[in-house]
Formats: C-alpha cells, sequence, structure tokens
C-alpha cells in the first residue's frame, strides 16, 4: 500500500469511533486547506464551501473555544487567479526559499535524511511504503503529515482490534513531529501580510493538535500500553543516534 484513503466518513458505532471519523475528515478538509488551489479547490474556498465543510466538522467535536472559521475571503482575494497568486507567494520557492516553508525540517526537524528515516519509519509501520514512489510530496511536508493523521484517525474509526496502537501512533506522532513544528509554521503565517485564509487555517491547525494530542492522551491513561512501546512516547519509533 502506497497511497492514503480518499477522505472518508466512517460510520459511527461508539462515541469514540464517531469522534474519530469526525477528526479523520478534519483532517483531510485541513490537507485540502493547504493544499495548491486548483480550479475545483478555489471554486471551494471561494464560495466557503470548505470552510463551512470544516465549521461543520468543528462543532461536531466540539473543542474547547468552539474554533470558528470566516467563510468570506478577504476583498483582495475574489477569483481563482489572485488565491493562486496569493498561495504561490506564501508557500511555492520563487527565488531562494519560500516566504512560508510547509516542511518540517524549515522548523528544527534536524538533517533531512535522519528526519525522513523517523517519519518513513511512522509512514512504513501503519502499511504506507513510499519506496516506489507514490506520495504527492516529500515525508516532511505538511500535507503528508495532515494526510497521515487523517489516515490514522481512519483506521482508529473503522479498526475492530488494536485500538490501541493506532491511537498511541497517532498521540506519538503529533508529540514528535506535527505537533513539535504547527506552532511555529501558525505564527510564521500571522506575520505575514495579506495571509488570509491561509493564517486561519494555521490557527485552526495549532488548536486542532493542541486538543488531539490532550485527548489521546487522555485515552491511553485508560487503556493498557502496547507491548512495543514500553510505555514511553515515541520509544517503538525514535531510537537513538
Amino acid at each position: 500500500m502506497n497511497e492514503f484513503p480518499e477522505t472518508t466518513v466512517v460510520n459511527a458505532v461508539s462515541q469514540d469511533t464517531g469522534e474519530a471519523a469526525q477528526r479523520s475528515r478534519v483532517y483531510a478538509l485541513l490537507t485540502d486547506a493547504f493544499s495548491y488551489p486548483d480550479a475545483e479547490l478555489s471554486a471551494r474556498l471561494l464560495h466557503g464551501e470548505l470552510q463551512e465543510a470544516l465549521n461543520e466538522a468543528l462543532s461536531l467535536l466540539r473543542l474547547p473555544g468552539s474554533p470558528h472559521l470566516q467563510t468570506r475571503l478577504p476583498a483582495g482575494v475574489t477569483t481563482r487567479s489572485e488565491l493562486q497568486t496569493l498561495y504561490t507567494r506564501l508557500f511555492e520557492v520563487s527565488s531562494g526559499s519560500a516566504e512560508v516553508s510547509l516542511m518540517e525540517r524549515s522548523y528544527g526537524g534536524g538533517p533531512n535524511q535522519k528526519l525522513w528515516e523517523k517519519l518513513l519509519r511512522f509512514y512504513t509501520f501503519f502499511g504506507l511504503d513510499f519506496s516506489q514512489g507514490g506520495a504527492r510530496e516529500q515525508p516532511d511536508h505538511l500535507l503528508t503529515e495532515l494526510a497521515f493523521m487523517h489516515y490514522l484517525c481512519f483506521l482508529e474509526a473503522g479498526a475492530q482490534a488494536a485500538v490501541t496502537d493506532i491511537r498511541r501512533g497517532q498521540r506519538d506522532f503529533l508529540s514528535l513531529h506535527l505537533g513539535r513544528w504547527a506552532e511555529a509554521l501558525s505564527g510564521v503565517l500571522v506575520k505575514q501580510t495579506d495571509a488570509e485564509p491561509y493564517a486561519q487555517f494555521g490557527r485552526l491547525l495549532v488548536t486542532i493538535v493542541r486538543a488531539d494530542g490532550q485527548r489521546l492522551e487522555r485515552l491511553l491513561l485508560t487503556e493498557s500500553p502496547p507491548e512495543f512501546t514500553g510505555g514511553e512516547a515515541g520509544a517503538f519509533f525514535e531510537h537513538p543516534g
């Protein structure tokens, strides 16, 4: 297997399972939010459809502070061309480096090779093999990490067994990777001039990963620790050296 599943909302069979399905949906929508706005995605953003879908999913999760996205874009972003120009200015490398990097390595993730080895250990353990290609972006790209969390939540929602292992994988991935640099990314975004709607997407990302980490910790405290971790976050995935 070398591709993430399409966005899927799993039928809830319990409160925890239903919450996992909604979390999967939120991560999938965030992946869309930070993707290049092609014709279809531009229409969803310009008409507020993506923001409304996120707001609907957020309302079902009942997160602290009740985050809510503005559905209207700034006055200077009213066409697909303007939205694409904004995205390119912020995130794509034109001369030297992007104004806002979407790579974990840019926020203290360590040397590329070691960082990629750690990330690929996560991806491979949960059945994703990118050795023959298949990934749209590099292993430490925000879109890859968001899609991976979508995938893990998708697995949790449909799991009949090994739910603790999947939750521990999510907790460790947030603690060791996505949750470690989301706030720094958001901080860079909010300092940019005319960065909406991406600045609000960055703030939402921070809210989501914080709430998710706390939720997973609470759940794991009530479950037996799996054998492979020895009870320490990241012990299975992150080795010294």
